[in-house]
Parts: C-alpha cells; sequence; structure tokens
C-alpha cells in the first residue's frame, strides 16, 4: 500500500495548488490536499491511516493569533506523539518552533528575506548533508529557540533556518523546498536568472522526496 501523506496548506491568500501539484506530479505519492484555513482540522480526520504531514507557509504570522492555529498545532503534536514525522515550512517552522518554546521578531529593517537561499546541513538528514538551496520569502524569524529543538542549518540573515526535535519526528525549515514557478511569480519580487531558478527547483524538489521515501 503507498503511503498516505498529507499537505497541509497554511495559505490564507493564494492556496499553493501548483506547489501541491508539482509534488503530486513529481513523486506520484499518495499525496492529499488540505487548506487548514479554509477546512479546518475536519478534512485530516476523514484522512485514514496518514504516515506523515507537510505543512506549507503561509502570510499569517504567529503574532496574528487567527483562530485556526490552535487546532494546528494540536493536530500536529497529536501526529508527533503518535510517530508520524512531520515537516514544517516557513510560517509552520514559526508556529511549532513557537509552541516548542521559541520567541519570533520581524525582519531587521522589516525587510523581506527573499531570493535563493543557500545553507549547508551540519548532520545528515534524509539521506542528504551539506548544500541545499531553496527558494525563501518571509518577514518573520525565530530571534530565540526552545530548549527541545536543535539547529541543523543556519545562514547569517537565518540563523534558524533548519531545525529538528531532539525527541520527536519533526524537522522544519524557514526556506521553502516546495516551491514552485508559481511561487517564484507570486512571492519573489524580482526575477531570480535561470540558474538560480533551477537550482531552487532541483534542490527543493529532491529533498522532499527524500523525506517522502523516509517515511
Amino acid at each position: 500500500m503507498k503511503k498516505s501523506i498529507a499537505i497541509i496548506d497554511c495559505a490564507v491568500k493564494d492556496p499553493a495548488l501548483a506547489c501541491f501539484n508539482r509534488l503530486q506530479r513529481e513523486t506520484q505519492k499518495n499525496l492529499s490536499y488540505h487548506n487548514f484555513p479554509m477546512q479546518g482540522v475536519r478534512s485530516l480526520e476523514l484522512e485514514e491511516g496518514l504516515d506523515a504531514l507537510i505543512i506549507l507557509g503561509s502570510h499569517s504570522n504567529v503574532g496574528d493569533g487567527s483562530d485556526w492555529h490552535h487546532p494546528l498545532i494540536e493536530f500536529t503534536m497529536k501526529s508527533l506523539n503518535s510517530g508520524i514525522p512531520v515537516f514544517a515550512i516557513c510560517f509552520a517552522h514559526q508556529l511549532m518552533a513557537h509552541h516548542f518554546g521559541s520567541t519570533m521578531k520581524i525582519n531587521p529593517e522589516e525587510k523581506t528575506l527573499e531570493g535563493l537561499r543557500e545553507f549547508d546541513l551540519s548532520s545528515e538528514v534524509f539521506g542528504f548533508k551539506g548544500g541545499l538551496k531553496f527558494f525563501t520569502a518571509h518577514n518573520y524569524q525565530i530571534d530565540s529557540l526552545g530548549d527541545d529543538l536543535q539547529i541543523l542549518g543556519k545562514t547569517k540573515d537565518s540563523p534558524f533556518e533548519f531545525l529538528s526535535h531532539k525527541s520527536l519526528p519533526y524537522w522544519s525549515c524557514q526556506s521553502h523546498p516546495e516551491g514552485s514557478d508559481f511561487f517564484l511569480e507570486n512571492e519573489i519580487s524580482f526575477e531570480l536568472g535561470e540558474v538560480d531558478r533551477k537550482k531552487g527547483l532541483d534542490s527543493g524538489l529532491s529533498f522532499l522526496k527524500a523525506f517522502i521515501s523516509y517515511v
């Protein structure tokens, strides 16, 4: 039986359907799409036997305190405590880090950090170690880290870029390995060159394929 993996979209603006479609097309795995701000937890509860969660980003932020944030945290923690692996991206990276005791801040000079971010993993993750190249676009970031989390990747402008939990099957990243061409057109305010575009698309997809294979 194919593994069943929930792609949880936290979009409050443009649903990440292009990212989901690309993952579905390129992995040919049993993926299901859930827009949590619109559907809440119910569509996830109707899925039987989920094997992993990939939680995407949002134009929401931790400080919003939106009424769907806490139910998402509860569902994620229930999954983690049942041994279900979770990979969280951008907003979800921040939301779960905050739940695990981290603090958040707006970027210096309230600047959107965007483009292609390159960083090294300090230890092996899903068969990867060393350099990763992901698209990035975010206005907030982690300021201090909760005791249950550890840093596996960082850059000068993103010191908590890639995290894992010390005891739960949880990993997260500030940047966007799921980023598609639609993401580039709508979330990054300048055009990346073709070389960087291909780096981001290929590196991100390879990493997510490795996570999906891991579960």
